[in-house]
């Protein structure tokens, strides 16, 4: 099993600088999940940094990411030579035999780029660690002189990097940041380069660190407190009112968490070509009429199709909720209409520059972007009474089914609450059967029910305003998460219950059963999960 020693040696030798302590924890929770070894790891290490490079304009600072083809000698050789060099301090022009013989085991297909680079480092740390088994390998006693001092630096800076980690948390994905995050191991030589180390991580912290950047970890701790405290008043709304903290961002953070590193890249490309496109459409000095509605919903709707498209291709399920022009926004005051799109205006700038920080291999840079953007629609409602220029039609929102929402089919069932109760293993017994039940009652413990089931379907369970989410990304790993999620969309596409677009009372019993079942494997309770959920409804 890898160490964190080692995913920090991997970093330096492909980014020449030190992991913040949010990307060493990422990279490391990823090699514990997928039981990687070296060469596995780099592999998927070279294909995040192409991504990152490509996605945020960082083709100067790491030129020999922008293009990778394996097959391509001039690019393997721009790879090879830097992590040569980072290791051995000898470039192309000094060792071109060396670094060649690197380059042609992968454009022959004997290896991949990982294996290689993984090889490099291997014999890097055997130089350091075993000097008489690798001396003689070199021509003269200079050469391997040379080697060694470059093996021990190299192994000098794993260690600067751990209390590099241990200082920075997290890091703006920008080139004057990384090249300072570069310069603090640049010059490190041996263990006595340390303490200096700190210091200088300790200066630069505030510079490097995002501030708006939330950790995970202190939002779990939040959320966990904040939700045990809550669950005991009677009402959501007295409980919790609404925090973006507690109320959206555990949801918003599991789903981006679900997301491959590729696909978070994606992501935000998407929004950065979509927060153009809501700009130049606020800024239009055109009269509000129901064609400059349209537009407004025409890119709601593009947007809508462009993530399906990211989230498929990502094995995970998405459904489309598509929106319309909400005729209504035309009957407000001018003036409200006219700061309506202010704010739009205020705010979609900021939403641009904060799209720059995000980096896709740290879910919680995503933290601020996601609170600009609520903080814009919380104004907005404010201002309309929760009127804007499009709305989700009934008809569009995502049903179990993936029909048209049928819950008005249930209004005149004779559903007992005992039943209900029953059928969800008894667990919430005395939660349902202290309610009235009459039909409307039943009406909406059925689309309670109904909606839980289909968040178990979309999103791995994130429902009851997130407070499962909540629970679930403290408990579960990112890997785990995204198994859970395939187990539940496996389910859906293979059961028989499905198949007929249709789900009748009578089935949920063993849908809610076999969800157990699934849940279970990770060591969830479901029913806790579910009773905590009915507990505030």
């Amino acid at each position: 099993m890898l160490t964190r020693d080692d995913v920090a040696g991997l970093y330096i030798a492909l980014f020449q600088r030190a992991p913040s302590k949010s990307e060493l924890d990422t990279w490391y929770n990823d090699v514990v999940a997928n039981n990687r070894d070296l060469a596995d790891t780099a592999e998927t290490m070279l294909q995040a940094a192409q991504l990152a490079v490509n996605g945020f304009g960082l083709q100067d600072l790491y030129p020999q990411y922008a293009n990778v083809d394996p097959s391509n000698p001039e690019s393997v050789r721009e790879i090879i030579s830097t992590v040569y060099e980072t290791l051995f301090n000898k470039t192309y022009q000094e060792d071109p035999q060396g670094v060649d013989s690197w380059v042609d085991l992968v454009v022959s297909g004997q290896q991949s780029l990982g294996e290689a680079i993984a090889g490099i480092t291997y014999i890097g740390e055997g130089i350091a660690t075993k000097p008489d088994e690798y001396r003689p390998y070199f021509a003269t006693d200079d050469d391997f002189n040379k080697a060694y001092v470059a093996a021990k630096a190299y192994e000098a800076k794993k260690d600067a990097a751990l209390e590099v980690a241990d200082t920075i948390e997290n890091v703006k994905v920008d080139k004057d940041t990384l090249q300072k995050m570069q310069e603090i191991i640049e010059d490190v030589k041996d263990e006595t380069d340390l303490d200096e180390v700190k210091n200088i991580a300790d200066y630069l912290k505030d510079i490097v660190e995002d501030p708006n950047t939330v950790s995970s970890n202190d939002l779990n701790d939040q959320n966990s407190s904040q939700i045990q405290n809550n669950l005991s008043d009677d009402t959501y709304n007295d409980a919790y009112g609404y925090n973006f903290d507690t109320d959206a961002w555990p949801s918003i953070m599991m789903e981006l968490q679900m997301l491959p590193v590729e696909g978070r890249v994606e992501l935000v490309n998407l929004m950065k070509e979509a927060v153009d496109k809501y700009l130049s459409l606020a800024q239009a000095n055109v009269p509000v009429t129901q064609e400059y509605l349209e537009q407004w919903a025409a890119l709601d709707n593009e947007f809508e199709h462009k993530r399906a498209d990211i989230y498929q291709k990502h094995g995970l399920p998405y459904f489309i909720e598509e929106s319309v022009a909400d005729e209504s926004f035309l009957n407000l005051d001018p003036n409200i209409q006219r700061t309506y799109f202010q704010l739009e205006k205020d705010y979609l700038p900021k939403l641009k520059q904060e799209l720059q920080y995000v980096d896709p291999m740290n879910v919680d840079s995503f933290y601020t972007l996601f609170k600009l953007e609520d903080e814009m629609t919380e104004s907005q409602d404010k201002l309309t009474s929760g009127v804007g220029p499009t709305y989700i039609p009934e008809d569009n929102y995502y049903d179990f089914d993936n029909t048209q929402n049928s819950m008005d089919n249930y209004y005149n069932d004779q559903i007992s609450y005992g039943d209900l109760a029953t059928a969800d293993n008894n667990a919430l017994d005395n939660d349902l059967t202290t309610t009235t039940q009459t039909d409307n009652y039943n009406a909406n413990a059925m689309s309670a029910l109904e909606d839980m089931m289909a968040s178990y379907y979309a999103q791995g369970g994130a429902y009851c305003d997130n407070i499962i989410a909540s629970k679930l990304t403290s408990t579960l790993s990112q890997d785990q998460l995204v198994s859970l999620a395939k187990d539940i969309q496996n389910y859906v596409f293979t059961s028989p219950y499905f198949q007929d677009g249709q789900i009748t009372y009578d089935e949920y019993q063993p849908i809610a059963n076999d969800m157990i079942q699934i849940y279970n494997k990770y060591g969830i309770d479901l029913m806790d999960l579910a009773s905590d959920c009915y507990a505030i409804m």
